[in-house]
Formats: C-alpha cells, structure tokens, sequence
C-alpha cells in the first residue's frame, strides 16, 4: 500500500512536469504553464501587431482549465515598438529582465496587484521610468515606491495631480491614506514644508517631495522637510541652490539624483535609510563628509561620486554592496570604512585617497575598483576574494606591495590588475594559480628583480610590459608559454634565461629591450611570433632552438648591434622585414629549408657584405635588398631564378653586387628581368664528384652548401657559418663520412 501512495505521487509529479513544459496561446498572446498543480502560468510574447494598449487578464483557460497569470518572462513585449499603456492582472507576482524594455512609447503602467510584484533589473526602458504613470491599488503607494523604486511617478488610482494649497503644489498619492507628495512650483527663499496640507477640506499628510520639486531652484535658501517625509524622489533638490539640509529620521528613500550638484557641505544619513540610491549626491563640489546611518547597506552607482572635496565617510558598518563609481574622483577623500562589505563594482574608489582595509567578508572588487587610489601602500587582500577585476589596482601611485590571498578562490584572469604602479616592487601571488593574467605588472616601474613562482605554467602577455627599471627576471623551468609583449620595453633588462619547457612564445616578446644582449631559444620552440626582437639595440647575440620552422615578420626590425646570425635549419621562409634596419649585421646563415624572402629583409643592412641563397629559394619580395650599401657578393644557388619584381634591389645593389650563380644557371640569370641588370654575374664552382655522391657539396667563392646535419669546421676545430667563409680548407662531417674542402 504505501509504495502504491508513492508511485501515485511521482506519476503525478511527472505529469505536473509535463504539463509545465508545454505552451499555448490565447487572443495574441503567448503563455507557458509554470504549475498544473498551482495552475499558473507566465506571458511569453505578445504576437499581435504592436498594439498600442494591452490588458492583460487576470485568467486565461487551456484545455477547459483555468490558469492565473503570475509572471511576465524576459523580453516579452520588446517586439513592441507603439504600446503607449499596459493594464497588469492583480494575480501578477513577478517581472522578468527585458520584459517590457524596448517599449520606448509606454506612457501608462495600471497596476492592480494588491503586493508590489517582483521585478528583475531592467524590466522597463529607462525612458519609461523617467517618464512613464504608474498607477497603483488603493493603500499599496508605498509598497510599489519601495520596490519598484525606479519609477519617478506612483499615483493610487482616483488621485488628483498638480493641487494648491497654501501656496504650496502637491499631488494626491493616495486618498485611502490620505497621503501627498510636494512637487515644483518655482519655490524662492526659505521653504517651509508643512507636515500636513488641506485639500478640498482633507487633511493629508506630506509624505513625498516629489520628483524635480525644487530641480534648478538656484534662489532657494533654506527647505524644512517635516518628519513625515518618507521619500525624496528623482532629482528633487538637483542643481537647487540648497546650502544644508537636515533629513528626517523617518526617512525612508533617498531617490536617484535627488541632492546632485547641490551646495551642501555636510550630510547624515537618517537610520532608516536602506539604500542610497544612483547620484544621489554626486557632483556636491563642497561636500566635505558624511555620515551613514547604521541600517544602509547599499550605495548605488556614483551615489557620492565627483565631490572632490569629500574628505570622511562615517559609519557603513552594514554595507554589503558599494556599486559603480560611488566615490569616483572624490579625489580628498582619505576616511572610509566598509567592515562588513561583500562587494565593491567598478571605479567605486577610483581617484580617491582612500587609506582602505580589506575586510574579511570581501568576495569581489570590480574593473577599476580601486585604481589611481592614492592612498594604499601595502595591501592585503583577504581569503574570500572571489574576483579582483581588470586594472582594480592599476595606477596607485604609493602602492609598494601588495599580497594575494595564498589560496585564491579566484583565478586572477583579469587583464592589467596592477599595472602602471610606479613604486610597486613586491607581489606576493596565490599559490594555486597557474597562469599570471594579461598586463598584470606592465608599467611598473620601480620593480627590478621578479622570481616567477615554480608552480606558473604559463605568463599570459605583457606581464612585464613597460617595466623600464626590471633587469632580471627568474623563469622556472615547467613554465609553457609566455604571452605577446611579455617583456616589451623592458629597457633595462639585459638577458633572459628562458627554460627548456617552453613550446610557445607571443609576438613582440622582447619589442624595445634596448639594453638586451643575449637570448638563448628553447630546443622545444617551433615559432617565433611576430616582432620577437624587434628595436633591440643592444641585441648582439640569439641562439636558436632547433626545431623553429616560422617566424613572424619583423624579427630582428631595428636590431642595430646585431652581427652574426645563424637561422635554424627547419626554417621555411623569412617574413617581411626580417633583419630590416640591422645596421652592424654582417654574417647571416640562410638554411637550404628556406623557400621565399619577404618584403624589405635586408633593407638597411649598411654593413652585410654577403648573403648565400640555397637552392630552395623561389621569391624574394619587394624591397628586399634596398640600401645594403655594402653587400660585395650575392650567392643564389637556384637553378630557377626566383621571382623578383623591380623594386627588390636598389641600384646601388644591381651596379656594385656581384651574383654569384651555378655554372648551369648561368644562361637564365642573365636572360631574366632584373636579374640581367646586375652590372656582374660570376660562376660558382660546383664541387660534387661521384666520391661525393652521398655528401654533396656546392662550393662558391667565400661559402659552400651543404647538406641538412652537416657540420663545417676550419683547421682549427671551430664551427664555421658554410654561409659566410674565408679563402681556405674546411672539414666538413656528415654523419658516418669526413671530406676535406677548399673554398676559393
């Protein structure tokens, strides 16, 4: 019997699941069911033709069921483009995110919930915020004030608008309650606000001051607001001429911008304030400090924001939640204390002075949180941190240190944490990250030595990027990969010990290192990105890792103390602008691997005398040999003359140059465009006979090319460039086999 009551149960439970999935519509609107047990459904779409008025009903049958209409989901009607008025069902208890948001023309909102419903963030257009009526059931005007607080206009229904009494403008928010808010009438001088106004014989109680009541009001000089005042509405006092103002203590809202650019030095916060609201006094150029009631846990966006003469913030023990930009540009502000808050969004203390201690209870500190703050020096993030944003610390001109917490629930992934920290010389990482994020320490310019933590695998890019003072840095051996720019102008830094482990490293790695001298390639390195030494003027020494089969153009742009380099043998082509500008460059080994030049290689190199192209070589592109002012000889061991176009040598470099060419070739060279413009074209010596068959070896005057693996020594037991030799007898090792060549 009783696993009979549980197998009815889950059938039912089952079909209720069913039910719930499916969708339906009714007179133009679509609707899905939420509950077959409560019997309630949500409004979907709204599918017919923008109407400019809907009423939405209370009920709506399916399948001879009736359903009640409790929630409205995301996006509903932000097809509709022409509804000026929506009638909402008293059975309403939730507003998706979106539902009503490009409904730009809704100028009336009916609503007949006896409860406020719930709303998501931005259900409504800001446009109809600003500018919309919302119309609500009798003794519910405070209810839907509170939570659906963004609206500027809430009426009971049967209210009048726009009365006088006794010199004073109000409108009726409830006649139930007997409840009026003031609103604007050009009020001059000391304004006294009653606590209660006579209407047509009422008596009702002032408990609003309305939106834009005293907006503008620059010849005001005093306001007494009365106890009853439970709400300050949008940019009721904003740009008013308002020198001070006492707030009652049963106050309950301060609404978005309501004391924005006021005049006012000092504020308290009354105890029953909750939240401060978006502007509610930003830009008060005279503010000098405030003081927080102990219920207010929330401060909206940019709530004290541009008052640069903000110095002290009192109280805030129970905020949990400083939103974007609340003290952003309070550039005095030194005093503010959060014991208790969980989250701190975007620029909320950038440009202040802030002397910040990190609670424990801190989860999260947005984009910009705490940049260009001048007043942390060392500072220790907590335990609970589960976000530090990009540039949170970015530009904090007196930070020397800064601690993470050993174990970070975050990832630290955010790009540019503390970058363009001029005084910054500690960092003190997580121990359970694996990857240092984008920009972290770029343009720190005071740090000189950095260890990179054994546990980091890989450095994402710009890690050091601008860091003109840093002139060592210890890679552990197990890192993986390091990002573009790592260390792009690093002035000061003179090498880099990277590790064996390393298979990946980004473009413009060491772009601008002026003082580097020597970099050693990792053996498991396949690709150079683009740019990796580019404008390294004190670059005089590259060793390549065997296996680097590409590199990006611009390698070498600008490496002006270069002399000597030796390309690795798995290399394909040379890119755009390879050595261009390399102005002491005079020894260059091209492997037989590669098969095309780009633009400008050689362009500038005022110093080579001489470069040898294998036989692989089929294009070489624009530009290419331009202003090599001293190169004597040029070695193409192509039978095929590679493709050139008219620009790819000067003619300094076609009248001067000798092309050195394979007897077989000769004919082509001097037949093909450009080629035959060389003032001379000189035979190679072939020197492959049959005892050679397995060693072939093509001898050129001041070169030889020689076979993938093989190795050139002269009598001396030195390696040799095969590229760039001397008149003499070299050594030449294949594998198994040893021959003895002369080189005229």
């Amino acid at each position: 019997m009783q696993k009979s009551k549980y197998l009815i149960a889950a059938l039912m439970t089952l079909g209720g699941l069913t039910l719930s999935a499916q969708t339906f519509q009714s007179e133009g609107l679509s609707y899905k069911v939420l509950s077959a047990i409560e019997h309630t459904v949500q409004l979907t779409a709204s599918n017919a033709a923008n109407p400019t008025e809907v009423n939405l009903p209370d009920t709506v049958v399916y399948e001879g069921i009736k359903y009640a209409l409790t929630s409205i989901g995301e996006n509903a009607f932000s097809n509709n483009n022409k509804l000026v008025t929506v009638t909402l069902p008293a059975t309403l208890r939730d507003i998706q995110y979106g539902a009503f948001f490009k409904t730009l023309k809704l100028r009336t909102i009916n609503a007949h919930s006896p409860k406020a419903p719930d709303i998501e963030a931005s259900p409504f257009a800001t446009t109809v915020l600003a500018g919309a009526t919302l119309n609500v059931p009798a003794g519910t005007w405070f209810d839907y004030q509170y939570n659906w607080r963004r609206f500027q206009r809430v009426y009971e229904y049967g209210t009048k608008q726009g009365v006088v009494a006794d010199g004073l403008k109000y409108n009726i928010l409830s006649e139930q309650d007997r409840l009026v808010g003031l609103t604007g009438n050009s009020y001059t001088g000391d304004v006294n606000i009653p606590a209660t106004a006579t209407i047509d014989g009422k008596e009702y109680k002032v408990v609003e001051i309305g939106c834009y009541a005293f907006d503008g009001a620059t010849s005001i000089t005093s306001v007494t607001i009365p106890a009853t005042v439970l709400v300050i509405n949008n940019y009721a006092f904003r740009k008013s001429s308002l020198p001070a103002v006492t707030l009652p203590q049963g106050l309950r809202m301060l609404k978005e911008g309501c004391f924005e650019y006021t005049p006012l030095t000092t504020v308290t916060i009354p105890q029953r304030i909750q939240r401060v609201e978006n502007l509610v006094f930003a830009y008060c150029d005279k503010m000098t400090e405030v003081t927080l009631g102990d219920s207010v846990n929330y401060l909206g966006n940019s709530a004290f924001g541009s008052s640069p003469k903000l110095q002290k913030v009192h109280g805030g023990d129970k905020v949990t939640l400083i939103m974007e930009s609340v003290f952003l540009n309070d550039t005095s502000l030194t005093t503010a204390a959060f014991p208790n808050v969980v989250t701190i969004k975007g620029a909320a203390f950038r440009n202040t002075a802030v002397k910040f201690t990190f609670p424990k209870s801190l989860k999260s500190i947005d984009l910009q949180g705490f940049m260009e703050c001048r007043g942390l020096t060392e500072v220790v993030l907590p335990d609970t941190m589960d976000l530090v944003g990009s540039t949170a610390f970015a530009s904090c001109p007196n930070m020397t240190k800064i601690t993470f917490p050993k174990v970070a629930k975050c990832k630290l992934a955010s790009s540019g944490i503390l970058q363009n920290n001029p005084k910054l010389t500690e960092v003190v990482l997580p121990q359970n990250i694996t990857a240092i994020p984008m920009s972290l320490l770029a343009g720190c310019t005071a740090l000189t030595t950095f260890t990179v933590p054994s546990y980091i695998k890989e450095l994402k890019g710009s890690t050091f990027m601008r860091c003109t003072a840093l002139k060592s840095v210890k890679l552990p051996e197990g890192l993986t990969a390091i990002g573009g720019a790592t260390f792009s102008g690093c002035s000061a830094l003179t090498g880099v010990d990277l590790p064996e482990s390393i298979t990946s490293l980004g473009g413009t790695i060491f772009l601008n290192c002026t003082a580097l001298r020597y970099v050693k390639l990792p053996s498991k390195l396949t690709a150079l990105g683009a740019g990796t030494f580019n404008n390294c003027t004190a670059l005089d020494s590259v060793t390549f890792g065997p296996n680097i089969a590409t590199m990006g153009q611009s390698t070498f742009f600008g490496c002006s103390n270069i002399k000597r380099v030796i390309l690795p043998e798995k290399l394909t082509m040379l890119p755009n602008f390879t050595f261009k500008n390399c102005t002491s460059l005079d020894s260059v080994y091209i492997p037989r691997t590669v098969a095309s030049l780009g633009n400008q290689v050689f362009n500038g190199c005022s110093k080579l005398p001489s470069v040898t192209l294998r036989s692989n070589v089929s294009k070489i592109g624009t530009l290419c040999f331009v202003s090599c002012t001293n190169l004597k000889t040029l070695r193409v061991n192509a039978i095929t003359p590679p493709t050139v176009d008219s620009t790819t040598f000067d003619a300094d470099v076609l009248a001067k140059t000798t092309l050195v060419v394979r007897h077989e070739a000769a004919s082509a060279y001097r037949t093909a465009d450009v080629w035959k413009q060389f003032n001379s074209i000189t035979l190679g010596v072939n020197a492959i006979s049959a005892e050679d068959a397995e060693m072939p070896i093509t001898i050129m005057p001041g070169a030889m090319e020689v076979p993938d693996g093989a190795e050139v020594y002269n009598l001396y037991g030195m390696r040799m460039n095969p590229a760039s030799l001397a008149k003499g007898i070299y050594i030449v090792r294949y594998g198994r086999l040893t021959r003895k060549v002369m080189v005229p």
